[in-house]
């Protein structure tokens, strides 16, 4: 709890335009992320591959471990934006719309 706590706690000292700029970043990976799986499972199928049973299970670890990389990269290396720390927390954003948009 106290890595989450330190991770969403507002730095005065960063400016409002990177704060902007993390939020869309996250968010268009947050985005894409469910819109590509679902394009590649059409592929799959139009191609005559079956969908793998315990997709939904593989996705929801690939969120967990994302979650718990960005949550701890947040804590150690402050609260300044970088693209590896934007991109851990859209992937398991992401993994997450996709596990709630296959259900």
């Amino acid at each position: 709890m106290l890595v989450f706590v330190r991770a969403v706690t507002f730095d005065p000292s960063t400016n409002t335009s990177t704060m902007i700029l993390r939020a869309l970043r996250i968010a268009a990976l947050t985005i894409a992320l469910p819109l590509l799986f679902r394009l590649s499972q059409r592929v799959a199928e139009a191609s005559g591959n079956e969908a793998v049973p315990g997709v939904n299970w593989a996705l929801g670890v690939f969120a967990f471990l994302f979650l718990v990389r960005a949550a701890v990269t947040e804590w150690s290396r402050g609260p300044e934006g970088s693209l590896l720390k934007d991109l851990l927390w859209g992937a398991g954003l992401g993994a997450i719309a996709t596990i709630i948009s296959r259900l």
